[in-house]
């Protein structure tokens, strides 16, 4: 080799050798530093690629076995308030077995029932609160949402999936039949007066009759009201003389010998607004006869107000014909009334004791009225009560919804002319209000007519009577179930509401308690229409002996459900297993009331057909008649009302509801969201489980119904509480199955992690002893490299040695 000085090509080569030597030695130094071989890509490209997608690997399945330990946390918490559930419904079927015991009264199965009640309260709450990370777990919320267009189409979320999508839900109904309900016949007690409008002609619009008090029964010879009400006016203030045609006498005890009669009789009126009854009594003869004279007594009783006056006395002198004068004291002191009553003396005789009861009017016999709405009212022969005021009898519609009512009380005296013992009695006439439209507001409506009356004192109880008075809530011991409130409460699909029923009340207030009850369980009509108004005014409706027109009273009807007079039926305007009624109260009241079912409800035929509300693409159909359509979307239950698209109608010839479908076709919208709650179990795309948990409330379990509170109810409470431990035990048996799945998917996912990790760390990992063998070597290299740069670095000198022997 040539000795230079420009290139020192032995240094360079030496130098290059000491740069790859500290090199190796700093790779070295950085493997040994991090403990892996592939610090960076340059390392080894195709480690690193592979090293990365396991690591991926290995902590996606570290976290999947994170993600199925809360999983299986998860389904703890739910099983749990699963078997919170299972319990309750096992504590409920004992109840129903219990209660299906005949050695139960009603007021047994109603505490019962009250235990059923707060257990169905406790699962809806469990299933409305049960949580993990706020997340519900058993409201169905977790497996799918759900909205409708309209309020009679619903779903229940059964899972563990819902089919996403928006749908076309089309239903055609068949229309079914209520329930109808029937009372015991309620029977008055003996000797209690009940009164009954049975006729009335020219519509007086008299509606009802009641509070008859001493006053004779008529049986089959009815009393007849005769109301009034013309335009000609009274001549008010004018003194008026007529004949007395109206009067009742009595001659002595039967066998006596007391014959007389009254031959005429006339009075003045002073003051037209006062009618009435003159009680004549004799007190003392001179010798038994009308000519010899005798003396009398007499006393007034206003028909109006029944008010007696007191008893005056007064003298007829010896004559032939006798002369018998009576007169009113008016509040003034002057004279309102006078009458004269003449008996002829000719072969008459007559004893203390004997009796006349005569009638005073207000006017004539022939009454002349008043205008602007007032009127006349008499009963059979007795006064006639006159009214000048506007409105008096019949009171203007005032304008509202409400039918409203006026009240005039009647008295009235009846003598017995056998025994002569006179009875004062009276009536209370009820009027309906006149029509709107018809009159103003300020002048009542012209009414005139007829109404007859039978009074009686057995049979069938009227809408007036009180329930105290009927012989059904008088108990074997003889007292009253009524003398203390008796609740009764009323279930329907799992409301309730309870009613009062006092002494006091009557038909009619029991009438309108239980309709307001069915009213508040939304079982009646819309009340802003008139055919609305009809059905809930026909949700109660009492069967009277009598009953006519206007009168508010319902007369028997053969061959209907109404056949059957004092009896009440109940029902209400929904159909099927939505009108069924429970009626639960101490059990003395139960047997008073006697509620049988005499017409059992059907449920409505439903044609479902689902489509998908976008594409118009077929789903799915069936025929229905539970009102829920299964199996045709995908982990929901459509349910469809049992009155939707129906319309009841009252039917007045055979007293029942008919439920008329309003469109061939309804339809209404259903979305639904999945909204499944899904474990990532695995590392990658696709890896995951459903652990979505149904709807597990009453309503989903079925069991919205369950009443214990007689015993064929029991019985079928107890099937409807077996299916839904089904259902329970079903949806534990799939939790359970998933944690056993998971507590594998984690030995599974830890043993495929360790397996990669252990591949991660044969490809990535640094084998130390291998080097820091290199290391070492690398350090000798860099030494050695290093002496020799200097010694190749010298070599230029030698050329300087032979320059310096040149001289």
């Amino acid at each position: 080799m040539a000795l230079s000085i420009y290139n020192n090509v032995t240094s360079l080569g030496a130098q290059r050798y000491l740069n790859i030597g500290n090199n190796a030695q700093t790779k070295s130094l950085q493997r040994l530093s991090s403990g892996l071989r592939i610090n960076t890509a340059a390392d080894d490209a195709s480690g690193l690629a592979i090293s990365e997608k396991l690591r991926g690997q290995i902590s996606g399945m570290k976290r999947a076995s994170m993600n199925a330990q809360d999983g299986i946390s998860y389904l703890q918490t739910a099983e749990g308030a699963m078997a919170s559930v299972t319990s309750m419904l096992q504590r409920m079927r004992e109840l129903a077995v219990q209660a299906g015991n005949g050695t139960y009264t009603t007021n047994d199965r109603e505490m019962l029932q009250l235990e059923v009640d707060q257990l169905k309260d406790e699962i809806n709450r469990i299933s409305q609160t049960s949580e993990f990370n706020t997340k519900k777990l058993l409201d169905g919320s977790g497996t799918a949402l759900w909205s409708s267009t309209e309020n009679y189409l619903g779903a229940v979320v059964k899972g563990p999936a819902a089919a996403e999508g928006n749908y076309k839900v089309d239903t055609s109904v068949q229309p079914g039949q209520n329930n109808v309900y029937k009372s015991q016949i309620m029977q008055v007690n003996n000797g209690v007066l009940v009164a009954e409008v049975t006729s009335t002609t020219n519509n007086p619009t008299v509606t009802s009759v009641r509070d008859p008090k001493n006053i004779p029964v008529t049986n089959n010879e009815d009393m007849v009201i005769t109301v009034k009400g013309e335009t000609a006016t009274i001549d008010d203030g004018s003194n008026s003389t007529h004949t007395l045609s109206a009067m009742q006498t009595y001659h002595g005890a039967e066998g006596s010998q007391s014959t007389w009669k009254v031959s005429s009789a006339t009075y003045t009126n002073n003051d037209n607004a006062m009618s009435g009854y003159y009680e004549v009594e004799i007190v003392d003869t001179t010798d038994g006869t009308v000519t010899g004279g005798f003396t009398y007594r007499y006393r007034y009783m206003d028909s109006k107000t029944g008010e007696m006056s007191a008893w005056a006395a007064g003298t007829a002198a010896a004559a032939i014909t006798a002369t018998i004068s009576l007169t009113i004291g008016g509040a003034n002191g002057a004279n309102q009334a006078t009458m004269e009553l003449k008996l002829p003396g000719a072969n008459s005789t007559i004893q203390p004791g004997d009796k006349i009861v005569s009638i005073f009017d207000a006017n004539s016999n022939t009454f002349q009225g008043a205008a602007s709405g007032s009127g006349s009212l008499q009963i059979d022969n007795g006064p006639i009560l006159t009214f000048s005021a506007a409105g008096s009898l019949v009171k203007a519609d005032n304008g509202d919804e409400k039918i409203n009512y006026n009240d005039i009380d009647y008295h009235i005296a009846t003598m017995d002319p056998k025994t002569g013992v006179i009875s004062y009695g009276s009536l209370t006439v009820e009027f309906r209000e006149g029509a709107a439209g018809v009159i103003t507001p300020t002048a009542g409506q012209l009414v005139s007519g007829t109404t007859t009356v039978n009074v009686r004192d057995s049979g069938p109880a009227t809408k007036d009577t009180k329930l105290s008075n009927i012989s059904q809530f008088t108990n074997a011991d003889g007292v009253n179930i009524l003398a203390n409130t008796q609740e009764l409460t009323i279930y329907n699909q799992g409301k309730s509401t309870t009613i009062y029923l006092e002494q006091d009340d009557t038909i009619e207030d029991f009438d309108k308690k239980l309709t307001d009850a069915l009213m508040k369980l939304g079982l009646g009509a819309d009340e802003s229409t008139s055919n609305g108004r009809t059905i809930n005014e026909s949700l109660v409706r009492y069967v009277s002996q009598e009953g006519v027109a206007n009168s508010d009273s319902y007369k028997a009807t053969a061959s209907t459900n109404e056949a059957v007079p004092g009896t009440f039926v109940i029902q209400t305007a929904a159909l099927g297993i939505d009108s069924e009624l429970v009626f639960t109260g101490d059990q003395n009241l139960m047997n008073a009331l006697g509620l049988a079912t005499i017409q059992k409800g059907v449920n409505s035929s439903i044609d479902v057909t689902v489509t998908d509300a976008h594409s118009g693409k077929f789903v799915g159909s069936d025929n229905i008649n539970d009102g829920k359509a299964r199996n045709i979307i995908e982990g929901i239950d459509i349910t469809i009302e049992q009155d939707a698209g129906v319309e009841p109608v009252w039917n007045d010839n055979t007293k029942s509801f008919e439920f008329n479908a309003t469109n061939e076709v309804s339809t209404a919208y259903l979305h639904v969201v999945d909204n499944r709650t899904e474990l990532q179990i695995g590392a990658n795309e696709g890896q995951t489980l459903n652990i979505s948990v149904g709807q597990l409330d009453t309503t989903g379990l079925e069991i919205d119904d369950v009443y214990v509170m007689d015993m064929e109810l029991s019985q079928r409470s107890i099937t409807k509480i077996d299916k839904a431990l089904e259902i329970l035990s079903a949806t534990r048996a799939t939790v359970g199955a998933q944690m056993n799945r998971l507590e594998y998917t984690i030995s599974n996912l830890d043993t495929a992690r360790e397996n990669l990790t252990a591949a991660e760390s044969r490809i990535r990992d640094l084998d130390i002893a291998e080097e820091t063998t290199n290391l070492t070597k690398n350090q000798i290299l860099v030494q050695s490299a290093t002496s020799m740069v200097a010694q190749a670095n010298k070599i230029p000198q030698q050329a300087l040695a032979l320059l310096q022997s040149i001289g």
